[in-house]
């Protein structure tokens, strides 16, 4: 993918001492669906959408999943029509707020929450999907994650988004008693 092609040799030509984990851990926080998402927006890419009026109705030019695909159908056909300098330059203008924002140690509230976890000798977190509801079209997932005597659980429109969103509020939990 062409995203995925210019944040590797960004980070590369950024710090090439980095480890593979760093690297990694800030490519993905890149290249996600709502770093996709969230470039469009800046772009305003939803407003030159062309969606079906339900879609349209239920906020479709706002949504991560929409937003992130055309983000980068776009950068693709930057790619195509003029080449890797093309898509760099939408690339640069797009996510500078998100590349002055990139944290060195950039991880997820998953991989916070096991890093912790294995820290304290409790064990990998256990994720278990405790509901669902919503149209087949458009689910919303309920998760929760257990850790020991700590559990949290968290809603989302994707088993991932709602999982992390558990994870983040058991590190809440686990960070306020351990203060």
């Amino acid at each position: 993918r062409v995203l995925g092609l210019i944040v590797a040799k960004l980070l590369f030509l950024d710090d090439k001492q980095a480890n593979e984990g760093k690297m990694a851990r800030q490519l993905n926080a890149l290249v996600r669906k709502e770093a996709c998402a969230d470039a469009a927006r800046v772009a305003e890419l939803g407003t030159a959408l062309y969606l079906s009026k339900a879609e349209d109705k239920n906020g479709g030019r706002d949504k991560n999943s929409i937003l992130g695909d055309v983000c980068e159908a776009v950068m693709g056909a930057l790619y195509l029509d003029g080449g890797l300098p093309a898509a760099e330059d939408f690339f640069f203008q797009f996510w500078a707020a998100q590349l002055d924002n990139l944290p060195g140690n950039n991880k997820d509230p998953k991989s916070q929450l096991q890093e912790w976890a294995l820290s304290h000798q409790l064990g990998l977190p256990q994720y278990f999907e405790v509901g669902r509801s919503g149209p087949d079209h458009r689910p919303e997932f309920q998760i929760s994650v257990k850790l020991g005597k700590w559990s949290a659980s968290a809603k989302g429109f994707s088993k991932q988004d709602a999982e992390r969103d558990a994870a983040q509020d058991l590190l809440l939990q686990v960070s306020q008693k351990n203060d």
